[in-house]
């Protein structure tokens, strides 16, 4: 699945390679769910949920990354990986909200949710957008993926990122 993200594939083909990378176990340790200690209100803590989801991760690099050799993606991944699976883009919630997370239309609780100052979803893009100096090569196309994330989210759920 990794040469899956090189040009010869369909974006489809990159896209599911890119979600499977991201849910292996080299980049998602095992004991993940372990870190997470946030639940949300009054709802269930019954599953941890990725705030910003790796579905939606997977599109925006892929598309960002097109043009990009394997290493370079990986390189970016590598720094990506600690902030999409670190507490701040974790979060503990229902099933039913989870599930419905994924749907494209989702209810006005999850939408509730999304836009609720305690889930800290600009902190997360905030953090994606502090790429350290040894990436710097890949700040421009950095910012470009946190630009497509937040406007993917916006629309999605009617915030306000930036």
């Amino acid at each position: 699945s990794l040469l899956a993200i090189g040009s010869l594939f369909t974006m489809e083909h990159r896209v599911k390679a890119c979600g499977e990378l991201l849910k292996s176990c080299e980049f998602r340790p095992s004991n993940y769910q372990d870190n997470c200690t946030r639940p949300y209100k009054h709802y269930p803590a019954e599953e941890v949920d990725h705030i910003i989801d790796l579905n939606s991760v997977s599109i925006c690099f892929s598309e960002t990354f097109l043009d990009c050799t394997l290493r370079d993606c990986l390189e970016v991944m590598c720094f990506l990986n600690y902030i999409l699976n670190g507490e701040d883009n974790l979060c503990k919630i229902s099933k039913t909200m989870n599930h419905n997370k994924r749907k494209s239309a989702p209810p006005i609780e999850v939408k509730n949710y999304m836009k609720d100052q305690e889930v800290p979803m600009q902190r997360v893009i905030d953090a994606i957008r502090a790429i350290p100096d040894k990436l710097k090569k890949h700040k421009r196309k950095v910012n470009f993926f946190a630009d497509l994330l937040v406007k993917d989210f916006n629309a999605k759920y009617k915030l306000a990122l930036h």
